[in-house]
């Protein structure tokens, strides 16, 4: 690999983390904001492009906000029109030429493809619930989060074999982990103005109408799809927005039946 190469982390999850760990073993050079999924755009690190001139800068997962591309940069990503890629943890590993062990598989399938991409792998019971917990807490879900997401769960509703959640949560994992396994799982927080739909045609799922949402999706045809309302629009009535986005889930969901 050429030395004047480095890479630049997005926002922060169990594979954003150990790609960060096996680039500090192999002492390859790196900058990391510190982002969420939110604001993980290239812009954030637009401070460094004229540092790394003349380098090949590998953005890991980085929204590309920038009105011109920086010359020598490549994008690793696995979500949205990549996300026919393999996870950003093996992207990176075949850049770097590491050989990835069987936790860092794990890590990989839980990214790409959740719990059943880990159950694919054999992973025992005992596994899944570590590397998801360690996600978790990687991704910065508090104590605090995991409490207000728990209390979401008697608001469970059933349409089908599909599960809706509404929540005041600004963090869903807690909630997917705890209904898992399921067909199908929408969670709608009015309060945050997200959303995300988990499981079955979550690929298809994306066509629904949401036309103030932006939007985002992955995990292959049965992976995940999600939203925020966008803030370059004016919502006056954001729980009318998410009665609508229902609606349209069910329609589409019923279609795919």
């Amino acid at each position: 690999m050429d030395a004047k190469t480095v890479f630049f982390l997005g926002g922060k999850d169990l594979e954003m983390t150990t790609i960060r760990h096996i680039l500090t073993r192999k002492s390859i050079s790196y900058e990391d904001k510190h982002l969420n999924w939110n604001n993980a755009t290239l812009s954030k690190y637009s401070d460094l492009l004229y540092k790394y001139k003349g380098y090949t800068i590998y953005g890991v997962e980085l929204r590309n906000d920038l009105q011109e591309t920086p010359h020598g940069y490549q994008t690793i990503d696995h979500h949205n029109d990549l996300s026919d890629r393999p996870s950003s943890l093996e992207q990176v590993a075949e850049i770097v030429g590491h050989t990835l062990n069987y936790r860092e598989k794990l890590i990989a399938a839980n990214d790409k493809g959740y719990i059943p991409a880990m159950e694919e792998l054999d992973a025992t019971k005992e596994q899944i619930a570590e590397i998801r917990s360690l996600d978790r807490q990687a991704q910065g879900v508090s104590k605090a989060d995991e409490e207000e997401a728990i209390k979401s769960l008697p608001t469970k509703q059933t349409y089908g074999d599909l599960i809706i959640i509404h929540t005041a949560a600004k963090r869903f994992s807690p909630i997917t982990d705890a209904l898992y396994p399921y067909k199908a799982l929408l969670v709608v927080s009015a309060a945050n103005r997200c959303f995300c739909y988990y499981g079955y045609g979550a690929f298809q799922m994306h066509n629904s109408s949401t036309s103030n949402w932006v939007t985002y999706y992955g995990g292959g045809c049965n992976g995940f799809w999600g939203g925020d309302l966008n803030e370059y629009v004016q919502v006056t009535d954001v729980d009318k927005e998410v009665e609508t986005l229902i609606n349209s889930v069910k329609e589409e969901y019923t279609k795919l039946q």
